[in-house]
Order: C-alpha cells, then structure tokens, then sequence
C-alpha cells in the first residue's frame, strides 16, 4: 500500500491525466472522422427514375442506380438489381418519389399483397376457381405456381365424353392457389390445417374461362400436373 501512495504523487496523477485526455480526443477525432466520412462519402443504390405510384409492379425501366450520401441511404435500401425479383415485385402503400431509394420493407409480391394474386394479373387474364378433391388433384399433387393439363368429364345421356389437352385452352394451365374446405392454403406444416385441396385457382383467359364454367356445371373436371412455367 505504501509503495502504491508512492507511485501515485503528483507526477503519476497528472500524467495519468494526460494519458486519459489523449486517448479520449483520440476517439473524439475517430468518431468525427467517422461521422464527416458518412456525411461526404457516397454509396451506390437503386432509386426511382420516376414517381412510381401504390401497388404498381416494378420494372427495370422505372429503376436507375445513384450514388447518395452513406448518411441518407435507409438501412434496407437496394443496391444490387438481383435482389429485385422483377414480374414480382410491387410497390406497396405509398409508392416512390422520384430519386428515393428503393426500399426492401417497402416492396412486396402479389401474394403479399392486401389485392392478393389478382395484383399480378396480366391484362386480358383471369382467376377462376376449380371445384377438386384428392382424385380430382391427382392426389393433392396439385400445387401453386405448377402448370396443369385440364380434363373434362362431361355426362351426356347414357355416356360420358372427355375432353382433354387436345383442346389447347385446357393445356399447359397455370395454378395460382390451392384451398382446403376452410377456404385456407393449405400448408403440409400445419398439423391442424387439412390437407384435401377443395378449390384450385387458375388462371386462364376469358375463352378457357367460359369453356371451364360449362365444363364444371356438365360433369366433373380433373386436373393434371404438366410442369413448370420456364
């Protein structure tokens, strides 16, 4: 203990002063050089050439690189076009000014949508739901997102008639959702949920609309997995 009061004289306390007033200007003139570079030197990100209005889906065309302060870019801004899955991708509520960033909170997919996949629609499409069970969906093979060949089982008289891919407006059919009785997705990691598909969402034109509703009202339709879109 004496040996420690001798150390600690007027020398020892006031170098230790100076010591201690160094190392903090040091930090001090970090965390000033840190916050000047933030402020001057710029980063690349993808903003919005022009005004994008709510719920519009998102091309490379309304799309430009800029370099903006680090200071003013949002944490979830987009910097590599990759990242954007175009032919999905969709302002949200409020849309983008001109020269903002593009932000990953503020961009979803047409299923995430409040309009559903009815945002994605293209023009001259449309959804139409297929009455199905588990014969029906080749056995709840039917999912989201696969292509489907329709055929028509239709009771005329004494015989019954089908109808098939042969008909090109039942080939190569694109399903957009599979429901249970519920009304619910059905999703195989819910032990609760059921698993018998009772509607499938298609889509299809206003021709294959119209044959799909007299097919459905005249016999029974069944619907065969066919692939993936490319």
């Amino acid at each position: 203990m004496k040996k420690l009061k001798k150390f600690w004289n007027n020398y020892t306390r006031n170098l230790s002063i100076v010591v201690v007033g160094v190392v903090m200007a040091g930090v001090a003139y970090n965390l000033t050089e840190n916050s000047v570079a933030s402020q001057v030197q710029t980063e690349q990100i993808i903003v919005a050439k022009e005004n994008i209005p709510p719920h519009t889906k998102i091309s490379k065309e309304m799309l430009e690189f800029q370099d903006k302060v680090i200071s003013e870019i949002p944490g979830d801004a987009v910097k590599n076009a990759d990242d954007i899955k175009f032919g999905d991708t969709y302002t949200g509520e409020y849309g983008f000014l001109k020269g903002t960033a593009i932000r990953s909170e503020l961009v979803q997919s047409a299923e995430q949508s409040p309009y559903g996949s009815a945002l994605g629609l293209k023009e001259g499409m449309v959804e139409i739901g297929l009455k199905t069970d588990l014969v029906q969906s080749a056995g709840a093979n039917v999912k989201p997102g696969i292509l489907v060949d329709i055929y028509a089982a239709l009771t005329e008289e004494q015989s019954t008639r089908v109808i098939g891919k042969a008909d090109p407006d039942l080939a190569n059919i694109l399903v957009k959702n599979v429901l249970n009785a519920e009304a619910s997705e059905i999703n195989q990691a819910d032990a609760n949920g059921s698993k018998v598909p009772a509607v499938v969402v298609v889509e299809v034109n206003d021709k294959q609309a119209q044959k799909l509703m007299v097919y459905q009202e005249s016999g029974k339709i069944y619907l065969l997995p066919a692939g993936v879109r490319n």
